[in-house]
Parts: C-alpha cells; sequence; structure tokens
C-alpha cells in the first residue's frame, strides 16, 4: 500500500459499505443485524476483502469497509462516520503506526513517532471496547514486511492481543502457533480462531488455454515457464529469483516477472538483473484483472522466493499470490513457512526449507522434467476446496463470539 503522510496507510479515506438480504443459506435473523467495520480498505490492491464481504453478505451480514488517514485514533473516527458496528475487524497494523517517511528516518524520530502511533492505536482499541463493540483481528502477517521498528510493532500487538482484542483470526494452525510464539503469548490460544484464506477462482477471467496465452506473450517457442506474479518488494526477493533461474542451462526455458515495483530502486535492480539473459521477460507494471490470466496461464510454474531467514527479519505467515497460482491450475514454488508450508507438499510442486541456500535454483531444475499438469491439477482442486461461503459462516460465528 502507498505510503501517505508519514505513515504507511491506504490511499482514501471513505467508507464502502456491502449490504444485501440473505438468500440461499442465508444466516438467522440475528445475522441480519450484524455490523461490521474493517479497516483498512485494500480492496483495490487485492480480492480478498471483496470475497469476504460478498461471502458475509449473502449471510446477512452488513458490511464497511473503511480507510483512515493514518493519524491519531483513526478507528474511533470510522466508527463514528459510519455509526458504533457491532464488530471492527482489523487486518494490519502497520498502516496505522508504522513510519515510512525517510526524512524522520533519517532525523532519527521514527521510532518515537510510530511509539505514539501505536499508543494511540492501542487506546483506540480502548475505546471501541468501552463502547462496547467487538474487535477482530486476522493475522495475515508477523510484522511489516519491510520490517520497520518491529520491535515496537511487537509490543502493540502483544499488549493488543493480551488486553484489547476479542479474537484473532489467522489462516492455519502453524500460524497460530507462530504469532503466539513471536508475542510470546502461549497462553492465549482461546482466542485464536484458524479460518483458511479463500481461493480467487471468482475473482479474474479463466478463459484462455496456455497456447493462447503463449502465443500472445511470444513464448510459442518455449518449454517450461517459471513465472513470478505480484507486487515486487523487497522481502520477496525478486532479484535473487532472476540470479537463480539465470543458473540453467535449458534455454527453451522461460522466467516471467510480473508485478510493478514499490520503489524506483527496487525497479532498477530487478531491471538489471533481467537484462543479459534473453529467456526472462520482464512486465514491471501494474496488471489490470482481465490481464492476469494472461501470465498466469503462459506459466507452468509460480516461484515466490519470500525472505526467510530470522535476521533478515521473516514476515510472511500467508500468501495470496500462492493461492492465486493455485487457482490457475500452477506448481508452486515457494519456502515451506508459516501457511505456505501447510498449503504446498511435493504433489504439487516444491516446497522449501527456508533455510536453503541455493533455493530456488534446485527447486526449478527439479521441475524441469517433473508431471507439472499433476501438480497443477491437484492445486486446483485445492483451491476450490478454499470455499468464501464455508470462510464467511465460520467468521461470522467468530464475530459473533466477538460481540460485546
Amino acid at each position: 500500500m502507498p505510503a501517505c503522510g508519514f505513515v504507511y496507510c491506504v490511499s482514501t479515506d471513505a467508507i464502502g459499505r456491502t449490504q444485501g438480504r440473505p438468500s440461499g443459506d442465508a444466516g438467522s435473523a440475528a445475522d441480519e443485524e450484524l455490523e461490521v467495520l474493517v479497516a483498512p480498505d485494500y480492496r483495490d490492491s487485492n480480492p480478498y476483502q471483496e470475497q469476504l464481504a460478498t461471502g458475509l453478505t449473502k449471510r446477512g451480514a452488513t458490511v464497511s469497509t473503511a480507510s483512515g488517514s493514518g493519524y491519531l485514533f483513526p478507528f474511533s473516527r470510522m466508527a463514528l462516520r459510519g455509526g458504533r458496528p457491532d464488530v471492527f475487524h482489523l487486518h494490519f497494523f502497520a498502516p496505522y503506526m508504522i513510519v515510512g517517511d525517510d526524512r524522520l528516518r533519517r532525523l532519527r524520530i521514527g521510532w518515537l513517532v510510530t511509539a505514539v502511533l501505536g499508543v494511540s492505536l492501542l487506546l483506540d482499541l480502548a475505546v471501541l471496547r468501552l463502547c462496547g463493540v467487538g474487535t477482530v483481528w486476522t493475522a495475515h502477517d508477523l510484522t511489516n514486511h519491510e520490517r520497520r521498528y518491529v520491535r515496537t510493532e511487537t509490543a502493540v500487538k502483544r499488549v493488543a492481543v493480551r488486553f484489547l482484542l476479542d479474537r484473532v483470526v489467522v489462516h492455519c494452525e502453524t500460524a497460530g502457533e507462530e504469532v503466539r510464539e513471536t508475542l510470546g503469548l502461549a497462553d492465549t490460544a482461546g482466542k485464536f480462531r484458524v479460518i483458511p484464506h479463500g481461493h480467487f477462482l471468482d475473482s479474474y477471467p479463466d478463459d484462455l488455454t496456455q497456447a493462447e496465452a503463449r502465443d500472445r506473450l511470444d513464448l510459442e517457442d518455449a518449454g517450461t515457464v517459471f513465472a513470478f506474479f505480484g507486487w515486487i518488494r523487497p522481502y520477496k526477493n525478486v532479484p535473487r529469483l532472476v540470479e537463480q533461474f539465470k543458473r540453467l542451462e535449458d534455454p527453451r526455458a522461460r522466467l516471467l516477472v510480473v508485478g510493478q515495483a514499490r520503489s524506483a530502486d527496487l525497479e532498477r535492480r530487478v531491471r538489471a538483473a533481467c537484462a543479459d539473459d534473453d529467456r526472462v521477460h520482464a512486465t514491471l507494471e501494474f496488471v489490470p484483472d482481465e490481464e492476469v490470466q494472461l501470465y498466469m496461464n503462459a506459466a507452468d510454474a509460480v516461484v515466490l522466493p519470500f525472505r526467510t531467514e530470522e535476521d533478515g527479519g521473516r514476515s510472511l505467515l500467508t500468501s495470496g499470490s500462492v493461492i492465486l497460482a493455485m487457482g490457475f491450475h500452477n506448481a508452486v514454488v515457494a519456502p515451506a513457512v508459516g501457511c505456505v508450508g501447510d498449503l504446498l507438499d511435493s504433489d504439487r510442486g516444491v516446497p522449501y526449507p527456508p533455510d536453503a541456500h541455493d533455493q530456488p535454483y534446485r527447486a526449478m531444475r527439479s521441475l524441469l522434467g517433473a508431471d507439472l499438469d499433476g501438480m497443477g491439477a491437484r492445486n486446483y482442486q485445492l483451491a476450490v476446496s478454499l470455499d468464501w461461503n464455508s470462510i464467511a459462516r465460520r467468521t461470522l460465528q467468530t464475530y459473533r463470539n466477538a460481540e460485546r
């Protein structure tokens, strides 16, 4: 999400509302009265919130998705604008407290501003609870991916989970264990609820064959096509992926690097890495929804070499990119960390150990002669099982348990 002011925050200040009468297996009359406020609003860059809100609406809930300015007491101000909700559902702490302005960092006061905003965030959650609002946090990541002011972020989350959050949602058991271990809160397991990350099968068009997609990308003579797809950020290790791919000796192998870099410096590094191997095709720009299938269907395997080393700062718990790839019948290469490790096995791709320093080269090499069609078919079936209807039902129950 883009920088806004001096903290990382969403780029708009609005409330979007999804309402509807329940249909089919909708919910009880009590469900119809449930008002949910969700923040921050990142629907423009990821279908997750939209899919979840649609599922909740079908079951009778009213969902408002809000974007705050990122300054003091954003949650209370959101709630006042939209009317007091029954439940406040927070997806990320970082947009409301992590300083993103390099000027403040150079002045060495970024930590102080982050600490002040963190305390404000905690007071804000306390105000919501005093007003009778249930509080829920989905822990998508251990910390912010840029690893800025991690000790402060961890301290704020520790206080929030211990005293101010009614429920914590994680996408797998492993994630719950890692969050509790990181925060030093082993005795809070009763607050945690495991609800899987849903699929993206209904979020993007998917009517191109692999041959058609490759034809449009001038890849007709390609053999195995690997792809990286998504926002290019430092923790995703894209320059390293390119260097690892270039070690492959197969002249027909191809690597697609597709996505928008989060900084000009990172874009320069990626372009430099791609420049001296014509088997690497870089599309470093935002990809509209209707063109996602062009790259995903052209690929045989999606490679996501997330940062895993502890001192370098592993932050990842789950990955929508993995689930997106599975929904397009792709094998997946990724480190076996958090929920990624729970999703992947050797029948679906190559989940490699976090401390394997010569990965993903070995993983890609092992896939050159593998049954990629079979892996992709198994991944697709797994994606189908991550049904938003079931996820919405379980989320609604979590909200009910969090109501005050």
